[in-house]
């Protein structure tokens, strides 16, 4: 049975791409069985490449084109339409583009669960995913199902699936932390903790609950979370990646809090610089909504 090729895999040990025009000719015209070559999941997996090095903008064009050729073929309900989709609606949700990210999500959903069932892994990522954009929208009760739903499910596959169930416990857990549920934010947080693997979802993890530490002034407990969170993140995607400035900007107000000045401006500037940068980058025919930058 074929198995779509992982971008993963065209990583260094330092975790540095190779080059796409490189990767591009072996995905392309590597001699694989036509099903391996697919034009359109090769356009994904170009895409994925992409949003891992923050250039989303170019991601989201490769994704559009990827989903063009799928909608074109006889049978395009499949489960490769369903991933084109759910990254789609991704990468909408990181420009703040809600509506366009819940109709690419609620069909993705739609062919996974006819496809595999309402308890399948997949069904489960696209619900984590559209819990994240209706967060984000501001429909928290909705939010909640969804994440609840994820997590009935990912309780059932696990251990397999422990990244994807710690960052829907550590996603609800700030979802609760919105709505002043702290204790059963910091609960969900550990909970996420334990079970995410370290790298990136730990980092993530660790910020959310560095965040949740710093608001109730537990603030060298948060420091210290920050800190590893940090560290977690450039050693996984290097120093100027975008999805850095945040956590770089949570950790200056934190200093900022407890009198060290010169340290937070070093931090806010390192923020600024990539949020600035990443906006640059994405200019280049296609518009950018402040909020992925966020």
């Amino acid at each position: 049975m074929w198995k779509p090729v992982c971008v993963r895999d065209f990583f260094s040990a330092q975790n540095r791409p190779i080059g796409l025009i490189s990767l591009g000719v072996l995905l392309l015209s590597s001699g694989l069985p036509a099903a391996q070559s697919d034009p359109a999941v090769s356009l994904n997996n170009l895409a994925e490449l992409q949003r891992q090095q923050g250039r989303y903008a170019e991601a989201r064009s490769l994704l559009e084109r990827a989903l063009a050729l799928l909608e074109a073929r006889p049978e395009p309900a499949g489960p490769d339409t369903a991933a084109v989709l759910h990254n789609l609606g991704e990468i909408h949700r990181l420009y703040g583009q809600y509506s366009a990210a819940q109709r690419c999500l609620a069909r993705a959903l739609a062919i996974k669960e006819a496809r595999f069932g309402p308890l399948h892994p997949q069904v489960a990522r696209s619900l984590n995913t559209r819990a994240r954009i209706r967060q984000e929208a501001g429909d928290r009760p909705a939010a909640e199902a969804d994440y609840l739903r994820a997590l009935a499910i990912w309780d059932r596959v696990a251990p397999r699936f422990a990244a994807q169930r710690a960052a829907a416990l550590t996603n609800l857990g700030h979802l609760y932390e919105l709505d002043q549920r702290a204790a059963e934010a910091e609960a969900l947080h550990y909970r996420a903790l334990t079970a995410a693997p370290e790298g990136a979802t730990q980092a993530a993890v660790l910020h959310n609950l560095a965040r949740l530490y710093s608001t109730a002034g537990r603030r060298a407990e948060a420091e210290a979370l920050f800190r590893r969170s940090l560290e977690l993140r450039e050693h996984a995607l290097g120093r100027d990646h975008p999805v850095l400035a945040p956590l770089l900007a949570d950790y200056a107000a934190l200093l900022r809090h407890t009198g060290r000045k010169r340290e937070a401006r070093r931090l806010e500037q390192r923020a600024r610089l990539l949020a600035t940068g990443h906006a640059r980058e994405n200019l280049l025919g296609l518009t950018v909504d402040v909020r992925a930058l966020r």
